[in-house]
Protein backbone atom coordinates (compact mmCIF):
# COMPACT_ATOMS: atom_id res chain seq x y z
CA UNK A 1 0.00 0.00 0.00
CA UNK A 2 2.81 2.36 0.92
CA UNK A 3 4.52 1.59 -2.41
CA UNK A 4 1.34 2.40 -4.38
CA UNK A 5 0.88 5.63 -2.44
CA UNK A 6 4.48 6.58 -3.07
CA UNK A 7 4.14 5.85 -6.79
CA UNK A 8 0.96 7.92 -7.02
CA UNK A 9 2.67 10.80 -5.21
CA UNK A 10 5.67 10.51 -7.53
CA UNK A 11 3.40 10.60 -10.62
CA UNK A 12 1.54 13.63 -9.33
CA UNK A 13 4.84 15.36 -8.55
CA UNK A 14 6.15 14.59 -12.04
CA UNK A 15 3.00 16.09 -13.57
CA UNK A 16 3.36 19.26 -11.51
CA UNK A 17 7.01 19.59 -12.50
CA UNK A 18 6.15 19.06 -16.18
CA UNK A 19 3.40 21.66 -16.10
CA UNK A 20 5.62 24.13 -14.32
CA UNK A 21 8.37 23.54 -16.85
CA UNK A 22 5.93 24.12 -19.72
CA UNK A 23 4.55 27.34 -18.24
CA UNK A 24 8.06 28.69 -17.67
CA UNK A 25 9.36 27.86 -21.14
CA UNK A 26 11.49 30.68 -22.52
CA UNK A 27 12.34 31.86 -26.02
CA UNK A 28 14.94 34.19 -27.48
CA UNK A 29 13.13 36.16 -30.20
CA UNK A 30 15.28 37.05 -33.20
CA UNK A 31 14.54 37.76 -36.85
CA UNK A 32 16.16 34.93 -38.82
CA UNK A 33 15.19 34.99 -42.50
CA UNK A 34 17.47 33.63 -45.23
CA UNK A 35 17.24 32.58 -48.87
CA UNK A 36 14.87 29.74 -47.91
CA UNK A 37 12.32 32.03 -46.26
CA UNK A 38 9.15 32.71 -48.25
CA UNK A 39 5.61 33.65 -47.25
CA UNK A 40 2.62 35.73 -48.32
CA UNK A 41 1.15 38.11 -45.76
CA UNK A 42 -2.49 39.02 -46.34
CA UNK A 43 -3.76 42.11 -44.53
CA UNK A 44 -7.34 43.34 -44.32
CA UNK A 45 -8.41 46.64 -42.79
CA UNK A 46 -11.71 48.42 -42.22
CA UNK A 47 -11.55 52.11 -41.35
CA UNK A 48 -14.21 54.68 -40.51
CA UNK A 49 -13.47 58.38 -40.15
CA UNK A 50 -15.50 61.46 -39.22
CA UNK A 51 -14.04 64.81 -40.29
CA UNK A 52 -15.60 68.09 -39.15
CA UNK A 53 -14.62 71.60 -40.24
CA UNK A 54 -16.79 74.33 -38.84
CA UNK A 55 -20.42 73.40 -39.32
CA UNK A 56 -19.69 70.92 -42.09
CA UNK A 57 -18.89 67.26 -41.60
CA UNK A 58 -17.80 64.37 -43.78
CA UNK A 59 -17.84 60.63 -43.15
CA UNK A 60 -15.41 58.30 -44.87
CA UNK A 61 -15.48 54.51 -44.78
CA UNK A 62 -12.97 52.25 -46.46
CA UNK A 63 -12.09 48.58 -46.79
CA UNK A 64 -8.67 47.45 -47.92
CA UNK A 65 -7.03 44.10 -48.58
CA UNK A 66 -3.57 43.46 -49.95
CA UNK A 67 -1.16 40.57 -50.33
CA UNK A 68 2.49 41.19 -49.63
CA UNK A 69 4.94 38.61 -50.93
CA UNK A 70 8.05 38.19 -48.75
CA UNK A 71 11.27 36.34 -49.53
CA UNK A 72 14.56 36.29 -47.66
CA UNK A 73 17.98 37.14 -49.08
CA UNK A 74 21.57 36.75 -47.97
CA UNK A 75 22.60 39.07 -45.18
CA UNK A 76 23.60 42.63 -45.99
CA UNK A 77 27.19 43.88 -45.93
CA UNK A 78 26.57 44.98 -42.36
CA UNK A 79 25.43 41.47 -41.42
CA UNK A 80 21.74 42.39 -41.10
CA UNK A 81 18.67 40.54 -42.34
CA UNK A 82 17.26 41.45 -45.78
CA UNK A 83 13.65 40.88 -46.83
CA UNK A 84 12.30 41.43 -50.33
CA UNK A 85 8.68 42.59 -50.21
CA UNK A 86 6.42 42.98 -53.23
CA UNK A 87 2.81 44.09 -53.52
CA UNK A 88 0.79 41.41 -55.26
CA UNK A 89 -3.03 41.43 -55.28
CA UNK A 90 -4.74 44.40 -53.68
CA UNK A 91 -8.22 45.77 -53.33
CA UNK A 92 -9.55 49.02 -51.90
CA UNK A 93 -13.06 50.42 -51.70
CA UNK A 94 -13.75 53.84 -50.23
CA UNK A 95 -16.92 55.88 -49.81
CA UNK A 96 -17.00 59.55 -48.82
CA UNK A 97 -20.29 61.39 -49.21
CA UNK A 98 -21.16 60.98 -52.91
CA UNK A 99 -17.69 59.73 -53.94
CA UNK A 100 -17.13 56.00 -54.39
CA UNK A 101 -13.71 54.56 -55.24
CA UNK A 102 -12.94 50.94 -56.17
CA UNK A 103 -9.66 49.37 -57.22
CA UNK A 104 -9.15 45.60 -57.52
CA UNK A 105 -6.23 43.95 -59.29
CA UNK A 106 -7.98 40.58 -59.46
CA UNK A 107 -11.06 41.47 -61.48
CA UNK A 108 -10.10 44.76 -63.07
CA UNK A 109 -12.74 46.75 -61.17
CA UNK A 110 -11.52 50.31 -61.12
CA UNK A 111 -12.90 53.80 -60.66
CA UNK A 112 -9.60 55.61 -60.46
CA UNK A 113 -9.25 58.53 -58.09
CA UNK A 114 -5.98 59.83 -56.66
CA UNK A 115 -6.21 57.27 -53.83
CA UNK A 116 -6.85 54.38 -56.22
CA UNK A 117 -4.01 55.53 -58.47
CA UNK A 118 -1.69 55.50 -55.45
CA UNK A 119 -2.67 51.87 -54.79
CA UNK A 120 -2.22 50.94 -58.44
CA UNK A 121 1.24 52.51 -58.46
CA UNK A 122 2.47 49.99 -55.86
CA UNK A 123 1.46 46.81 -57.68
CA UNK A 124 4.49 44.68 -58.48
CA UNK A 125 6.88 47.09 -56.76
CA UNK A 126 9.81 45.39 -54.99
CA UNK A 127 11.18 46.73 -51.73
CA UNK A 128 14.43 45.38 -50.33
CA UNK A 129 14.36 46.25 -46.65
CA UNK A 130 17.23 45.78 -44.23
CA UNK A 131 16.24 44.63 -40.73
CA UNK A 132 18.19 44.16 -37.54
CA UNK A 133 17.91 40.73 -35.93
CA UNK A 134 15.80 42.41 -33.22
CA UNK A 135 13.07 43.02 -35.83
CA UNK A 136 13.68 46.73 -36.49
CA UNK A 137 13.51 48.07 -40.06
CA UNK A 138 16.70 50.00 -40.86
CA UNK A 139 16.56 51.19 -44.44
CA UNK A 140 15.13 50.72 -47.94
CA UNK A 141 18.03 49.33 -49.96
CA UNK A 142 16.64 49.73 -53.51
CA UNK A 143 15.20 53.25 -53.30
CA UNK A 144 16.05 54.13 -56.94
CA UNK A 145 14.54 50.92 -58.33
CA UNK A 146 11.47 51.52 -56.17
CA UNK A 147 10.99 55.05 -57.51
CA UNK A 148 11.45 53.94 -61.14
CA UNK A 149 8.84 51.18 -60.85
CA UNK A 150 6.28 53.47 -59.20
CA UNK A 151 6.70 56.01 -62.01
CA UNK A 152 6.34 53.29 -64.66
CA UNK A 153 3.08 52.18 -63.03
CA UNK A 154 1.79 55.77 -63.00
CA UNK A 155 2.54 56.07 -66.72
CA UNK A 156 3.77 59.65 -66.45
CA UNK A 157 5.50 61.49 -69.33
CA UNK A 158 9.29 61.61 -69.23
CA UNK A 159 9.22 65.34 -68.53
CA UNK A 160 7.39 64.67 -65.26
CA UNK A 161 9.36 61.58 -64.26
CA UNK A 162 12.60 63.44 -63.53
CA UNK A 163 10.95 65.73 -61.00
CA UNK A 164 8.68 63.06 -59.48
CA UNK A 165 11.51 60.56 -59.16
CA UNK A 166 13.46 62.91 -56.92
CA UNK A 167 10.42 63.59 -54.76
CA UNK A 168 9.65 59.86 -54.33
CA UNK A 169 13.26 58.94 -53.55
CA UNK A 170 13.53 61.74 -50.99
CA UNK A 171 10.18 61.45 -49.24
CA UNK A 172 9.60 57.69 -49.24
CA UNK A 173 11.90 56.93 -46.31
CA UNK A 174 11.78 53.81 -44.17
CA UNK A 175 9.16 55.34 -41.85
CA UNK A 176 6.91 55.96 -44.86
CA UNK A 177 7.42 52.39 -46.04
CA UNK A 178 6.46 51.04 -42.63
CA UNK A 179 3.32 53.17 -42.32
CA UNK A 180 2.21 52.21 -45.85
CA UNK A 181 2.50 48.46 -45.38
CA UNK A 182 1.81 48.22 -41.64
CA UNK A 183 5.11 46.66 -40.58
CA UNK A 184 6.56 48.24 -37.46
CA UNK A 185 9.70 47.84 -35.40
CA UNK A 186 9.25 44.90 -33.03
CA UNK A 187 12.27 45.68 -30.87
CA UNK A 188 12.73 42.13 -29.56
CA UNK A 189 14.37 42.12 -26.10
CA UNK A 190 18.00 41.17 -25.72
CA UNK A 191 17.15 38.54 -23.11
CA UNK A 192 14.93 35.46 -23.42
CA UNK A 193 11.21 36.01 -22.81
CA UNK A 194 8.78 33.91 -20.79
CA UNK A 195 5.08 34.18 -20.01
CA UNK A 196 4.52 37.63 -18.50
CA UNK A 197 7.56 39.30 -20.11
CA UNK A 198 6.91 42.79 -21.52
CA UNK A 199 8.74 45.34 -23.67
CA UNK A 200 7.81 48.64 -25.33
CA UNK A 201 8.66 50.11 -28.73
CA UNK A 202 8.09 53.48 -30.41
CA UNK A 203 7.17 53.86 -34.09
CA UNK A 204 6.88 57.21 -35.84
CA UNK A 205 4.22 57.52 -38.53
CA UNK A 206 5.13 59.86 -41.36
CA UNK A 207 2.71 61.54 -43.72
CA UNK A 208 0.00 64.14 -43.25
CA UNK A 209 -0.67 63.09 -39.65
CA UNK A 210 2.73 62.69 -37.95
CA UNK A 211 1.83 60.37 -35.10
CA UNK A 212 3.90 58.37 -32.63
CA UNK A 213 2.73 54.92 -31.50
CA UNK A 214 4.11 53.51 -28.25
CA UNK A 215 3.39 49.77 -28.26
CA UNK A 216 3.71 47.39 -25.32
CA UNK A 217 4.04 43.66 -26.01
CA UNK A 218 3.22 41.15 -23.28
CA UNK A 219 4.00 37.44 -23.64
CA UNK A 220 0.89 35.37 -22.91
CA UNK A 221 2.16 32.00 -24.17
CA UNK A 222 5.32 30.21 -25.33
CA UNK A 223 5.37 26.89 -27.19
CA UNK A 224 7.97 24.96 -29.17
CA UNK A 225 6.97 26.73 -32.40
CA UNK A 226 5.56 30.16 -31.52
CA UNK A 227 5.23 32.99 -29.04
CA UNK A 228 1.82 34.61 -28.47
CA UNK A 229 1.74 38.31 -27.56
CA UNK A 230 -0.88 40.69 -26.20
CA UNK A 231 -0.51 44.12 -27.83
CA UNK A 232 -1.54 47.48 -26.37
CA UNK A 233 -0.57 50.90 -27.62
CA UNK A 234 -0.79 54.62 -26.97
CA UNK A 235 -1.10 56.99 -29.94
CA UNK A 236 0.01 60.63 -29.73
CA UNK A 237 1.42 63.49 -31.79
CA UNK A 238 5.06 62.92 -32.72
CA UNK A 239 6.90 65.73 -30.90
CA UNK A 240 9.75 65.54 -33.43
CA UNK A 241 7.41 66.39 -36.34
CA UNK A 242 8.41 70.05 -36.32
CA UNK A 243 5.91 72.91 -36.76
CA UNK A 244 3.10 70.51 -37.70
CA UNK A 245 3.18 68.99 -34.21
CA UNK A 246 2.29 72.32 -32.58
CA UNK A 247 -0.87 72.54 -34.73
CA UNK A 248 -2.20 69.13 -33.71
CA UNK A 249 -3.89 67.59 -30.71
CA UNK A 250 -4.21 63.85 -31.19
CA UNK A 251 -4.57 60.87 -28.87
CA UNK A 252 -5.67 57.28 -29.23
CA UNK A 253 -5.29 53.67 -28.21
CA UNK A 254 -4.43 50.37 -29.85
CA UNK A 255 -5.30 46.84 -28.71
CA UNK A 256 -4.72 43.44 -30.27
CA UNK A 257 -2.75 40.21 -30.33
CA UNK A 258 0.13 38.73 -32.32
CA UNK A 259 1.69 35.31 -32.90
CA UNK A 260 5.42 35.18 -33.72
CA UNK A 261 7.12 32.18 -35.33
CA UNK A 262 10.05 31.13 -33.14
CA UNK A 263 12.18 29.77 -35.98
CA UNK A 264 12.12 32.91 -38.15
CA UNK A 265 10.94 35.67 -35.80
CA UNK A 266 8.32 36.68 -38.37
CA UNK A 267 4.68 37.49 -37.58
CA UNK A 268 2.38 34.54 -38.31
CA UNK A 269 -0.87 36.27 -37.40
CA UNK A 270 -1.99 39.53 -35.89
CA UNK A 271 -5.28 41.28 -35.28
CA UNK A 272 -6.36 44.41 -33.50
CA UNK A 273 -8.08 47.76 -33.53
CA UNK A 274 -7.16 51.38 -32.96
CA UNK A 275 -8.99 54.62 -32.30
CA UNK A 276 -7.77 58.20 -32.72
CA UNK A 277 -9.43 61.50 -31.74
CA UNK A 278 -8.03 64.94 -32.30
CA UNK A 279 -7.92 68.25 -34.09
CA UNK A 280 -5.71 70.18 -36.49
CA UNK A 281 -5.61 73.97 -36.15
CA UNK A 282 -3.58 75.56 -38.93
CA UNK A 283 -2.95 79.32 -38.83
CA UNK A 284 -5.43 81.17 -41.03
CA UNK A 285 -7.66 78.10 -41.47
CA UNK A 286 -11.35 79.05 -41.75
CA UNK A 287 -13.99 77.99 -39.26
CA UNK A 288 -11.57 77.07 -36.47
CA UNK A 289 -9.64 74.22 -38.08
CA UNK A 290 -10.57 70.54 -38.34
CA UNK A 291 -11.54 67.79 -35.92
CA UNK A 292 -11.00 64.10 -36.62
CA UNK A 293 -12.31 60.82 -35.25
CA UNK A 294 -10.95 57.55 -36.66
CA UNK A 295 -11.55 53.89 -35.86
CA UNK A 296 -9.85 50.98 -37.64
CA UNK A 297 -9.81 47.17 -37.36
CA UNK A 298 -7.13 45.02 -39.01
CA UNK A 299 -5.96 41.42 -39.43
CA UNK A 300 -2.79 39.94 -40.96
CA UNK A 301 -2.06 36.29 -41.70
CA UNK A 302 1.14 34.87 -43.19
CA UNK A 303 0.68 31.67 -45.21
CA UNK A 304 3.18 28.97 -46.10
CA UNK A 305 5.22 29.24 -42.89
Amino acid sequence: MKLRTSLRSLSALSLVVALASCSNESAVLRLNVDENFSTTATTTMHMAMDITQGAEGQQMESDMEFELGLTGKAKSEAGNQVLVMSFENMRTEMTMDTMHVVYDTRDGATELSEDAMAMAALRGVRMEIEFSDRGDALQLLNKDEFADKVLDNLDQPDSMKVMMRGVIAQQFNIEQVQSQIGIYNLGFPEEAVTKGSTWTTENAQGGQLPLLIKTTYTVVGVSDSEVVLDVTGEIMVDPSAGPMASMMEMSGTQTGSMTVDRATGWIKTQEGSLTVDGSVNMPGAPQGGMTLKMQADYTTESSGM
